[in-house]
Protein backbone atom coordinates (compact mmCIF):
# COMPACT_ATOMS: atom_id res chain seq x y z
CA UNK A 1 0.00 0.00 0.00
CA UNK A 2 1.45 3.33 -1.03
CA UNK A 3 0.98 5.97 1.62
CA UNK A 4 1.43 9.71 1.04
CA UNK A 5 4.31 10.04 3.50
CA UNK A 6 6.33 7.04 2.31
CA UNK A 7 5.26 6.74 -1.35
CA UNK A 8 8.72 7.30 -2.86
CA UNK A 9 10.40 4.89 -0.42
CA UNK A 10 7.69 2.23 -0.96
CA UNK A 11 7.97 2.42 -4.75
CA UNK A 12 11.75 2.88 -4.76
CA UNK A 13 14.21 1.43 -2.26
CA UNK A 14 11.74 -0.88 -0.54
CA UNK A 15 10.50 -2.35 -3.84
CA UNK A 16 14.07 -2.79 -5.08
CA UNK A 17 14.85 -4.75 -1.92
CA UNK A 18 11.87 -7.04 -2.42
CA UNK A 19 12.61 -7.87 -6.04
CA UNK A 20 16.19 -8.79 -5.14
CA UNK A 21 14.89 -11.65 -2.98
CA UNK A 22 14.68 -14.78 -5.18
CA UNK A 23 11.81 -16.15 -3.08
CA UNK A 24 9.58 -13.14 -3.86
CA UNK A 25 7.71 -13.93 -7.09
CA UNK A 26 5.08 -11.18 -6.96
CA UNK A 27 5.07 -7.67 -5.56
CA UNK A 28 1.98 -5.46 -5.68
CA UNK A 29 1.85 -1.71 -5.25
CA UNK A 30 -1.60 -0.41 -4.37
CA UNK A 31 -2.36 3.29 -4.65
CA UNK A 32 -5.39 4.15 -2.51
CA UNK A 33 -5.95 7.34 -4.53
CA UNK A 34 -6.80 5.48 -7.73
CA UNK A 35 -8.15 2.02 -8.50
CA UNK A 36 -5.55 -0.32 -9.89
CA UNK A 37 -2.46 -2.28 -9.02
CA UNK A 38 1.12 -2.18 -10.19
CA UNK A 39 2.16 -5.81 -10.44
CA UNK A 40 5.82 -6.83 -10.51
CA UNK A 41 6.41 -10.51 -11.32
CA UNK A 42 9.61 -12.51 -11.41
CA UNK A 43 10.07 -14.25 -14.78
CA UNK A 44 13.37 -16.08 -14.62
CA UNK A 45 16.12 -13.47 -14.31
CA UNK A 46 13.78 -10.62 -15.33
CA UNK A 47 11.11 -8.65 -13.49
CA UNK A 48 7.97 -7.95 -15.54
CA UNK A 49 5.82 -4.96 -14.59
CA UNK A 50 2.24 -4.23 -15.57
CA UNK A 51 -0.58 -2.00 -14.44
CA UNK A 52 -3.89 -3.75 -13.82
CA UNK A 53 -6.95 -1.54 -13.42
CA UNK A 54 -9.76 -3.98 -14.20
CA UNK A 55 -10.49 -7.66 -14.55
CA UNK A 56 -8.53 -10.20 -12.58
CA UNK A 57 -4.92 -10.75 -11.64
CA UNK A 58 -3.52 -14.25 -11.30
CA UNK A 59 -0.70 -14.74 -8.80
CA UNK A 60 0.83 -18.11 -9.56
CA UNK A 61 2.45 -19.33 -7.47
CA UNK A 62 0.70 -19.51 -5.01
CA UNK A 63 -2.46 -19.88 -7.11
CA UNK A 64 -4.48 -16.84 -6.05
CA UNK A 65 -6.74 -14.86 -8.38
CA UNK A 66 -7.62 -11.30 -7.37
CA UNK A 67 -10.65 -9.54 -8.80
CA UNK A 68 -9.32 -6.00 -9.10
CA UNK A 69 -12.78 -4.40 -9.11
CA UNK A 70 -13.63 -6.18 -5.86
CA UNK A 71 -10.51 -4.86 -4.15
CA UNK A 72 -11.55 -1.26 -4.68
CA UNK A 73 -15.35 -1.59 -4.66
CA UNK A 74 -15.56 1.00 -7.41
CA UNK A 75 -17.49 -0.72 -10.16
Amino acid sequence: MLSPGTRSVDAGAKLAGYVLLPSVVHSLLVDPRRPGLIHHRRAGAAIETRIVSEGSLSLDPPGIVLAVDDLFGTR
